[in-house]
């Protein structure tokens, strides 16, 4: 179904907005969810939170990108989830590895934070958009979509090496950038 279609349901208040959105971008969601938490269950139960807080954001909001709009409700919702969790016992290593990373850059301990910040947000949208597809695709992937470098490399053909350096020298050309602009 087309997300114009998905959204006037929404707006009519239909149950159908929900499962439909479940069907187009389940997986998505999922994912998302499943890389910061890496726990199919809590990721099960993020996605149903997120799909509810989406009912309560969706009217007013009228998105102009659906799966942008979800993906980063889902993002926040895994994040506070992990949280929540680390505090009660230590975390999967893999979400904290990369907000430890992000920390190098940001210099601050609430990184999440400071991201959504929007002049934090423009700076690093106007820094990615001076990277090459693949390094841009890489940053996203770990920094957006919290994939392992693994998973990274095998999904880019290339070397773990390869991309460990690649993601180490765009935190420093990213701190570079944040320093530049007075944001860090």
């Amino acid at each position: 179904m087309d997300d114009s279609k998905i959204l006037e349901l929404y707006f009519k208040r239909s149950e159908d907005a929900i499962s439909e959105t479940e069907k187009k971008y389940g997986r998505y969601c999922q994912s998302i969810a499943y890389n910061i938490l890496r726990d199919r269950g809590e990721s099960e139960e993020c996605v149903n939170e997120s799909f509810f807080k989406t009912w309560n954001t969706i009217p007013p909001e009228r998105p102009c990108n659906l799966a942008a709009f979800l993906g980063k409700i889902v993002r926040n919702t895994a994040f506070d989830k992990y949280v929540t969790k680390r505090r009660l016992k230590r975390g999967n290593g893999n979400t904290e590895l990369i907000l430890d990373e992000l920390a190098e850059c940001a210099g601050r301990d609430d990184v999440e934070k400071e991201i959504d910040r929007k002049e934090a947000g423009k700076a690093i949208l106007d820094f990615l958009n001076t990277l090459d597809v693949q390094k841009r695709r890489i940053f996203i992937l770990r920094y957006w979509y919290a994939m392992p470098v693994k998973e990274i490399a095998e999904k880019q053909n290339l070397k773990e090496s390869n991309v460990k350096v690649i993601l180490h020298r765009l935190r420093a050309q990213l701190k570079d950038e944040l320093t530049k602009n007075e944001i860090v």
